[in-house]
């Protein structure tokens, strides 16, 4: 496995603190995204209207089982490949076993996979334990 040598962060300071988008996209592009079909969906099973992705997002906190549940049922999975390698048929599963967040935000979450390639029984397992 490769290292990544990330630089150290900084910290800014709290007035600059905060949030300011990364990428600002075009309405076509925004309207042809996953984020803006997965808030379709989330729309019409929770019989709301969300005006904003932030709009979402303050939901999810509040509400995490339903947002996860409906996430979970809605993604096709996750897909890891890297160095060349890949797989055409994926089978597998993820489960989030804690999330938590502070003042509104994503704080951490654990969560653990199994993918299997091409339908062999041998698997890649794997967890992944973040804290922000």
């Amino acid at each position: 496995m490769k290292r990544l040598d990330l630089p150290v962060a900084t910290r800014r300071p709290a007035a600059d603190a905060a949030r300011i988008p990364a990428y600002i996209g075009t309405p076509e592009r925004v309207a042809a995204s996953q984020m803006t079909a997965f808030t379709t969906v989330f729309q019409t099973h929770t019989g709301r209207t969300f005006a904003s992705h932030a709009d979402l997002h303050d939901c999810s906190v509040r509400e995490v089982r339903t947002f996860w549940h409906c996430f979970l049922h809605w993604t096709p999975g996750i897909d890891w490949s890297g160095d060349g390698r890949g797989c055409n048929t994926i089978a597998g599963w993820f489960v989030v076993d804690s999330v938590t967040y502070s003042a509104g935000s994503l704080a951490s979450i654990d969560l653990r996979f199994e993918q299997h390639c091409e339908g062999v029984p041998a698997a890649l397992h794997g967890a992944i334990h973040w804290i922000r």
